[in-house]
C-alpha cells in the first residue's frame, strides 16, 4: 500500500478538499483531491515519490488546471489503485468560483495532524458546492450536506446559477496599494517593511527610493485624487519639508482588501480595513512623539504621539496607479511576474525568443552584485554568506541598494523565510519558476534559492536560459 502520510509531508502549497476521515488509510480505488498553487511541481513530486518497483502512473490532462495521476500496481495495470486529483482551480457545471479565492483558501489553510486542509468555513463551503454540483446525479453526494449540517457555523452556501462566487470571501477583493515612507520614517524602513509582511495578505512587487525635488508639485501628484480639500492636505504635509527629501515607495498586491467607508462629507473615503488598521499601526509606532506626553491631535493615535505621519498609502486601485505612473512610469500590473508558456518571469526580465531549459553543475554559474560589473562565484556573494550564518554582509548589502539596484522584497526577514519555507530536494521537481541565466550562465534571477541548493549540495539544477 502507499505511504500517504510520506507524500502529504512532502507536497508543497496544496490543501485536501473534502478530506476523508480515514486518511492516510484508503482503499483501492480510491483518490484524494488537492487543490494547489503548483499543479506542475506536485506532480513531478508524486512522481518521484512512488516506488517504481511496484507502480507506474498514468497522467490524464483534464483541462490547463485539473489532472488527474493514477497509479496502478505493475501486475494488475488496468485496475486503478489510487487516484491523485490535482488542482489550480475548481470547474463546475451549475455555478462558478471567483479565481482570486483560491490563494486565499491556501493561505488561511490549516493542519489536521495529517496533512493541510482548508479552515472550517472554507472547507464546509466548499462541501456544499460539491453537494450542490453533484446531487442530482449522485445521490452518496447526501453526505457532504449531512457533513456540514453537523457544524453550527454560518458559512456561505452557494446557489446554482450564481458566477464569479467569491464563497467566504464575498466581501474580499484584490487591489494594489502604494505605501509612501517620507523621510524621518527612512530609519524604519525594514521593520516596516517586515511589518507590512506579518499584518495583511499581500504581496511586496516593488521598492523604490527616491528624492523629492518640489514639494508642492510632489503632494499635489501624490494627492492628485484628494485635492477636494487641498488646504487639508498641504497642512498636513507641511512638516515634511522639514525632513530628509528622500522617500521610499513600496508597491503591494493586497489579496484581502475588505472595503469599508470611512469619515463623512469631504473626508469620506472608501478603504480597506485591513490597509488603514495596518496604517494607523505603522503611525502609532514611529511617527514623532510629543515632549508633552498628554497631546493627542488624533483619536486614531495614542497621546503623546504627534500627526506628522511617517506613511502615506493610498486607498482605491486608482490612486494607486496615480502613484505608481508619477513615481515608477508603469501600471502596478507591471511589476507582477510574467507568464508565458507556463514559465513565470520576474518584472525585470527582458524575455528573449530563443530560451531552452537544461540541467546545469552550479559551479559553472557566475553572478554579479548590485551596482558591480565584475563576474563572481556563487560561494563568494554576501547571499551564500547569509545561508553559512554570515549574515552581517547581506545585511549591510541589501540595506545599501535596497530601492535602488535592488527593487523586490528580499529584506532578511524575507529570506529567513524563504530558508525555512523552500524545500531543495523538490527544486528539480519545478516546471514554473526555475532559476534564470544567460547564455553566459550569468545568474539572472534566482540567486537566493541557488545559494540554499548549493548550501543543501544540490549540485546538478534545472534552469532556464534566455539566449
Amino acid at each position: 500500500m502507499l505511504n500517504l502520510q510520506d507524500i502529504f509531508n512532502k507536497l508543497e502549497n496544496y490543501v485536501i478538499i473534502k478530506f476523508d476521515k480515514n486518511l492516510p488509510k484508503y482503499n483501492i480505488n480510491d483518490d484524494v483531491d488537492i487543490l494547489t498553487s503548483n499543479i506542475k511541481k506536485n506532480k513531478n513530486i508524486i512522481i518521484n515519490w512512488y516506488d517504481k518497483n511496484t507502480f507506474l502512473h498514468k497522467i490524464i490532462n483534464i483541462n490547463n488546471h485539473h489532472i488527474q495521476l493514477d497509479l496502478y500496481k505493475k501486475e494488475h495495470v488496468n485496475k486503478l489503485h489510487f487516484r491523485f486529483d490535482l488542482f489550480e482551480k475548481l470547474h463546475y457545471t451549475k455555478f462558478s468560483i471567483n479565481d482570486n479565492i483560491y490563494p486565499l483558501i491556501l493561505h488561511n489553510k490549516i493542519h489536521n495532524g495529517i496533512s493541510y486542509v482548508p479552515c472550517l468555513l472554507d472547507d464546509l463551503s466548499l462541501r456544499y458546492c460539491e453537494y450542490i454540483e453533484y446531487i442530482d446525479i449522485r445521490a452518496d453526494k447526501i453526505k457532504h450536506l449531512n457533513y456540514v449540517n453537523n457544524y453550527k457555523k454560518d458559512f456561505y452556501k452557494i446557489n446554482k446559477g450564481e458566477t464569479n462566487c467569491k464563497l467566504n470571501y464575498k466581501n474580499i477583493t484584490t487591489m494594489y496599494n502604494s505605501i509612501i515612507v517620507w523621510g524621518h520614517g527612512l530609519e524604519y524602513i525594514l521593520d516596516i517593511l517586515n511589518t507590512i509582511n506579518n499584518s495583511i495578505n499581500c504581496t511586496i512587487l516593488n521598492i523604490k527610493r527616491g528624492n523629492i525635488n518640489n514639494y508642492e508639485n510632489f503632494i499635489k501628484n501624490i494627492y492628485k485624487l484628494e485635492m477636494v480639500n487641498s488646504n487639508h492636505i498641504f497642512n498636513k504635509t507641511q512638516y515634511l519639508k522639514s525632513v530628509k527629501n528622500e522617500y521610499f515607495h513600496i508597491l503591494i498586491k493586497n489579496y484581502g482588501s475588505n472595503i469599508k467607508q470611512y469619515g463623512e462629507g469631504n473626508f469620506k473615503v472608501f478603504a480597506d480595513e485591513n490597509i488603514v488598521n495596518l496604517k494607523w499601526k505603522l503611525r502609532e509606532m514611529y511617527n514623532p512623539k510629543f515632549k508633552d506626553s498628554n497631546l493627542q491631535p488624533s483619536k486614531n493615535l495614542s497621546p503623546g504621539i504627534s500627526h506628522n505621519h511617517i506613511i502615506h498609502v493610498t486607498d482605491s486601485n486608482e490612486e494607486c496607479l496615480n502613484v505608481t505612473k508619477f513615481l515608477l512610469n508603469r501600471k502596478p500590473d507591471e511589476f507582477e511576474d510574467k507568464i508565458i508558456n507556463s514559465l513565470f518571469f520576474p518584472w525585470h526580465i527582458t524575455i528573449s525568443k530563443i530560451i531552452q531549459i537544461k540541467k546545469i553543475n552550479i559551479d559553472k554559474l557566475t553572478v554579479r552584485l548590485a551596482n558591480d560589473h565584475n563576474n563572481y562565484k556563487l560561494i563568494e556573494t554576501p547571499h551564500y554568506k547569509y545561508i553559512c550564518n554570515d549574515k552581517i554582509p547581506y545585511i549591510n548589502y541589501y540595506s545599501k541598494y535596497m530601492g535602488s539596484y535592488l527593487q523586490d522584497n528580499h529584506t532578511p526577514q524575507q529570506f529567513d523565510k524563504l530558508i525555512e519555507n523552500f524545500n531543495p530536494n523538490t527544486y528539480n521537481s519545478e516546471e514554473n519558476r526555475l532559476i534564470i541565466i544567460n547564455n553566459k550562465f550569468l545568474v539572472l534571477d534566482g540567486l537566493h534559492r541557488l545559494s540554499i541548493l548549493k548550501k543543501n549540495k544540490i549540485n546538478d539544477i534545472n534552469v532556464l536560459i534566455i539566449f
